[in-house]
């Protein structure tokens, strides 16, 4: 049953990515959860099961650490057991409704897992699977309803379906009364009502939401023209070291990177932004790093590379007359570490504001625990012989361009603000909210721009899978997002979470360089969800399990004392 429930996951999500498997795959594990009488094969079946599921579906992470994967499966299979076996405790005790329980219990896991431990992974949960991941693709009407609660807000609904095809199989339809006559059973009936009602509600909101989106060309929508730019330089080629064949491989990469940008800028649409990928630049170009190399001060990483990248960029910006987004390293004397960083380059520019990656990827961007911890994994464990701990940014960004604006504005032009998630912050929720809401609520940013550097993984299923959680974000927070990536999959998503473009060569979207102009509406609508306080779901799922126990305790003590004749 557990092997079952795998595979239905595996095929939910790319590749191949059918979405309708999800609504079924949690079928086998429900009725298990609820015959099973034996909870310790239940522990050791449902962790060695899923622990192997784990492993296949984040195998590729063997490409930073062979461990890896293992690692990984490791504690997420540990999440996966652990709501299957509270969950059949739960029915051995209470008996409630599978469209409720299994719901609450699954969910409940997915939203402790994305944030725990380490800032946790939230990768592969079922609102996810819902999320469109290429163009022409549906967006979907359940999955608008993001916008409410967050992403566990589809995760609830596709588990429902799984919890009410588990009582309609699992449970006697039918009761027969003293007078022999036979009535639905009152729980079959409660839980179909309420499946019911909240898929036609949420079919409705999502339609809402759909035709309520921005449409291109109308009079009163201000729109942005994006220049997406992917390369697929390989990781090597980015690896510490002044040899002379890898500064040549720098250079012939940063060589074939402005080439790359000069063809989105001369092509139609004219882009109003240029997007580069993450840590596109290897060596910090930031405002301190370029004072410190112009003043001859001790850098990491040979000076005249620094200065070289650095005014190549400027150049190129003042040459295009487009703001470029640029992935870059950062270093300066008040902190002796490098930082993760997206500068904005203005034509005319001496200054460019950036922003420092703030939720850093355990293990691979900074080594948790004590420092022991950190001697062992750097000695024993880590691809790097040296410490490669990336300073944290202090706060979010919000960056401003100038594009044209509507007619209905009155003004030739409007100014557009954006935020730019680096690489694995576009799969924290928590944090684009942050970077889209101020604590009012009130939306402070109107675009996403998304710099990740997946040459990690060249050609593997995270590309995609990356891009489809990314659509969330956007349907969360009403935002288009524009995401440039090393090696793939770069492109747009509009905030109703349609794909909008996706660069590709010959149809291949990985492991090919190329670019991409296109223009995408912007959103001028905020969501409840934006004005959620952190934590808001996990106090949601608490209450419903005490709820839940409220309603069921009583019921079980009164069956209990009729039992022993009470």
């Amino acid at each position: 049953m557990c092997a079952a429930t795998a595979v239905l996951l595996t095929l939910a999500f790319p590749l191949p990515g059918w979405s309708f498997m999800a609504w079924f795959s949690l079928v086998p594990v429900g009725v298990l959860a609820m015959r099973t009488r034996r909870l310790w094969t239940l522990i050791w079946t449902s962790y060695l099961v899923f622990f192997v599921w784990w492993a296949l579906r984040v195998m590729w992470l063997k490409h930073v650490q062979s461990a890896a994967p293992f690692a990984m499966a490791s504690v997420c299979a540990l999440y996966f057991m652990l709501a299957l076996v509270l969950l059949a405790a739960a029915q051995r005790r209470f008996r409630g409704p599978m469209t409720l329980t299994l719901p609450l219990f699954w969910v409940t896991q997915e939203i402790l897992r994305s944030v725990f431990p380490v800032g946790g992974f939230a990768w592969f949960t079922l609102a996810s699977s819902q999320a469109a991941w290429l163009p022409g693709q549906h967006p979907g009407f359940l999955v608008q309803t993001a916008d409410l609660f967050g992403w566990p807000t589809v995760s609830f609904l596709v588990a429902m379906t799984s919890g009410l095809i588990v009582d309609l199989i699992a449970r006697p339809l039918t009761k027969r009364k003293e007078t022999g006559a036979l009535r639905a059973r009152r729980t079959i009936m409660i839980a179909v009502c309420l499946w019911l009602m909240c898929m036609t509600a949420s079919v409705i909101y999502g339609w809402q939401r759909l035709s309520d989106a921005p449409v291109l060309g109308d009079q009163d929508t201000t729109s942005v023209v994006l220049g997406i730019v992917q390369t697929n330089v390989p990781q090597s080629n980015k690896r510490e070291g002044g040899d002379i064949d890898l500064v040549q491989k720098r250079q012939d990469d940063f060589a074939s990177l402005i080439e790359l940008s000069k063809a989105s800028a001369s092509d139609q649409p004219k882009p109003d932004l240029i997007v580069w990928p993450e840590t596109v630049i290897v060596r910090p170009i930031n405002d301190e790093a370029y004072a410190l190399a112009k003043e001859g001060q001790l850098l990491p990483g040979p000076t005249e590379e620094i200065i070289g990248y650095r005014e190549g960029v400027q150049q190129h910006a003042d040459r295009t007359g487009i703001p470029l987004m640029v992935g870059s390293q950062a270093w300066g004397f008040a902190h002796e570490r490098t930082m993760n960083s997206a500068l904005l380059v203005s034509p005319g520019a001496s200054s460019w504001p950036r922003y420092s990656k703030m939720h850093r990827v355990p293990m691979g961007e900074y080594i948790p625990g004590p420092q022991w911890v950190q001697d062992l994994f750097l000695k024993h464990i880590s691809p790097y012989e040296y410490d490669y701990t990336v300073e944290p940014g202090k706060g979010v960004v919000v960056f401003e361009i100038d594009v044209a604006s509507p007619e209905a504005f009155g003004v030739e032009t409007v100014p557009v603000r954006f935020a730019t998630p680096i690489c694995y912050e576009d799969a924290v929720a928590i944090q684009c909210r942050k970077m889209i809401y101020n604590h009012a609520g009130e939306k402070r940013a109107d675009l996403l721009v998304n710099l990740t550097n997946d040459g990690w993984y060249p050609g593997s299923h995270q590309g995609f899978q990356h891009l489809q959680i990314a659509t969330l974000r956007c349907i969360e927070n009403r935002v288009p997002m524009v995401r440039s990536v090393n090696t793939g999959v770069s492109g747009l998503i509009d905030s109703s979470g349609r794909v909008q473009v996706l660069v590709s060569d010959e149809g291949r979207m990985q492991e090919v360089a190329g670019h991409v102009n296109a223009e995408v509406a912007l959103d001028p609508r905020a969501t409840l969800y934006g004005g959620l306080k952190e934590g808001v779901w996990v106090g949601v799922c608490v209450g419903a399990g005490l709820m839940f126990v409220g309603v069921f305790v009583p019921r079980s003590s009164d069956r209990r004392k009729a039992k022993n004749g009470g």
